[in-house]
């Protein structure tokens, strides 16, 4: 994200040196209402992966368990507003890298409706999937930052001109009793470890309390196995597009774990780009009529918490994310607790996902503040006592 008279790199060695000579929007409105811009945060190579191990600029830790990831992309982002370093932070988000942080780091994390917050002077990495949007400590903050970063801007072709987003209106929501929340089979999708089963099971009992009709969703033909191996070649078409001369001539100036996925995206037809373009749209056919029936959606934010480097990334990482980039849907992850300990290291956080159908991101966080009310969730000092708050 472009800061004036600083590095924009993309958590990319070959830009270490390259200046922004211009504020990107967002960052714009930041300053114009306020704030208060510390500096940049590490980030997962050219924001394609979710664990920031980053061999340029390195590893970036998990405040709650050094040597755990804190995800990615946007994982400085996610790691630092747990640490308490800043008040918000804002993470760039294409198949998950603002949640699955967030979920992994115990914050708040929100995607906002595709189109609300322009990408003008945002590194690209696949204009179809990114979203803006802001990492925090409590829902409240994230409905703040929204509100000073969701403006129109004609400059970036994918934004849209929208009902303007009200911080004021976060607290209208009293009751759910009107409301009906769906809820899945987690099988549906991909397993669950026993930890995140457990706080998914708690967060739609806690809903269920407060007289909301919860009803259970059928999203069988969500095939995320298939779909995000198609998002990613989407999105590495249009990286390597961006990048192609840099790529080209200065090949030390990336990974070469980044260059072997860069490789494989060259070896692929246009038709299987064109395949893979037409089953993403589809999915947005498939939303539409899910949220005939429901006003909410609560997924878990990842199948997983927090893993070691050590450990390999597991495949199902961003399975309950994607789908909401897919869509374009309001998507806000928020931390609860982890209280059993019986897969994962107790303590470790857990996300829930609230998603709602597009333009509806009010009802996201408005949903969400009356969740996170109900959660039991405390920062945690898991072996260690870096983790401030």
């Amino acid at each position: 994200i472009n800061v004036s008279k600083t590095a924009t790199t993309g958590g990319i060695e070959a830009y270490r040196h390259q200046i922004a000579t211009y504020d990107a929007h967002i960052v714009t409105l930041l300053r114009k209402a306020g704030a208060i811009i510390l500096g940049k945060l590490n980030m997962h190579e050219a924001a394609y992966g979710a664990t920031t191990e980053n061999e340029a600029y390195g590893n970036c830790n998990n405040p709650h368990h050094i040597g755990y990831t804190p995800g990615g992309s946007s994982g400085g982002a996610g790691s630092a507003v747990a640490a308490g370093l800043c008040a918000g932070a804002i993470g760039t988000d294409t198949l998950g890298s603002i949640r699955i942080p967030s979920s992994f780091c115990g914050v708040v994390g929100f995607k906002p409706t595709f189109g609300r917050v322009s990408n003008h002077g945002i590194m690209n990495l696949c204009s179809t999937l990114d979203h803006a949007g802001p990492i925090t400590r409590s829902i409240e903050d994230a409905s703040l930052l929204l509100e000073v970063i969701s403006k129109f801007d004609d400059r970036d072709l994918e934004c849209k001109v929208m009902e303007p987003y009200l911080h004021a209106r976060i607290n209208e929501l009293k009751s759910l009793s009107n409301i009906t929340i769906g809820f899945i089979d987690n099988p549906t999708i991909t397993q669950l470890n026993m930890d995140i089963q457990l706080a998914y099971n708690q967060a739609i009992l806690s809903l269920s309390s407060m007289n909301a009709n919860i009803i259970e969703v059928n999203i069988n033909n969500y095939l995320p196995e298939k779909l995000i191996p198609m998002a990613m070649l989407i999105s590495g078409t249009e990286l390597y597009n961006s990048h192609k001369d840099t790529i080209e001539n200065n090949k030390e100036g990336f990974s070469n774990s980044f260059l072997n996925k860069i490789n494989y995206i060259k070896k692929q037809n246009a038709s299987k780009l064109s395949h893979a373009i037409k089953n993403i749209k589809k999915v947005n056919i498939y939303t539409r009529k899910i949220f005939q029936n429901i006003d909410v959606l609560i997924l878990p934010t990842t199948p997983t918490t927090a893993f070691s480097f050590n450990e390999s990334i597991p495949k199902n990482i961003a399975y309950f994310t994607a789908l909401a980039n897919f869509n374009g849907c309001p998507a806000l992850s928020l931390p609860t607790e982890n209280s059993s300990g019986i897969h994962s290291a107790k303590g470790l956080p857990i996300g829930i996902q609230v998603i709602t159908a597009p333009g509806n991101d009010s009802l996201a966080l408005q949903v969400g503040m009356i969740l996170e009310k109900l959660s039991n969730w405390k920062p945690s000092h898991y072996n260690n006592n870096f983790c401030k708050f």
